[in-house]
């Protein structure tokens, strides 16, 4: 899992090693404004990607057990 997740360059979510951008401080500008919500908007597709391979992979690799 974690070989597939560093090749889509989403597991440092899950390692820890990527955290969600910091809110910038009031007046820092209209163009600095832009790009932090550019950036958190970036941050949550990603977290969403993880989020949706994990529960992909954790349904798949159960699905044999309805079986027994």
């Amino acid at each position: 899992m974690q070989a597939y997740l560093e090749a889509r360059q989403l597991w440092p979510l899950c390692a820890g090693t990527e955290t969600e951008p910091v809110a910038l401080a009031e007046g820092s500008g209209d163009a600095a404004a832009n790009t932090y919500a550019q950036l958190l908007s970036n941050y949550h597709v990603r977290v969403a990607r993880t989020k949706s391979i994990l529960l992909q992979m954790i349904c798949t690799s159960r699905v044999h057990l309805s079986n027994i």
